[in-house]
């Protein structure tokens, strides 16, 4: 009650399911995200799964990731939608859920991001960073269903979701 007139309203048994989740919700040390990291990239080198989980290593992205087109051409990539640039080795965020409030975001990534994705896009031609083996977008760019499913084949003996890692 006191929740809600803080905020100026009810909320809805949606939002108060989410804040008691969130409240519950375990913690996973940041160790375990790296451990996964380096498990997969043994056992299973560029695959999708390991690219998922090399980059939420990187950046506790949102689901913002599954989206990202592949930027083939010199210079800055469009100033919509969100764009990988081999060539820079750079992720340029534009569309993402406070996009409005921040504003275009840049973010270089490792070497490694960028072997993995060449090694995959030498194999077949990638248009997006994250896709499926047809070229096809993975649930309309959303991938945090695949999330707890590369870190479980990355050796994670618990579920790690999006938000575990955004709050690791």
């Amino acid at each position: 009650d006191a929740y809600s007139r803080l905020m100026g309203g009810e909320i809805t048994k949606k939002q108060l399911e989410n804040i008691r989740k969130t409240q519950t919700e375990r913690i996973v040390p940041f160790s375990k995200i790296e451990k996964a990291l380096k498990t997969i990239a043994k056992e299973d080198p560029n695959s999708v799964e390991h690219l998922i989980v090399l980059l939420y290593n990187i950046v506790p992205w949102r689901d913002d990731v599954g989206n990202v087109r592949i930027w083939r051409k010199t210079g800055s990539p469009p100033s919509t939608g969100n764009w990988y640039s081999p060539a820079t080795n750079t992720i340029y965020l534009r569309d993402y859920k406070t996009s409005r409030k921040y504003g275009p975001k840049e973010y270089k990534m490792t070497a490694e991001v960028k072997k993995v994705f060449e090694a995959r896009d030498k194999k077949k031609t990638q248009n997006y960073l994250i896709q499926k083996p047809n070229g096809t977008l993975y649930n309309k760019g959303k991938i945090s269903s695949l999330v707890p499913k590369a870190f479980e084949k990355a050796g994670a003996n618990e579920k790690i979701t999006i938000n575990t890692i955004r709050h690791s």
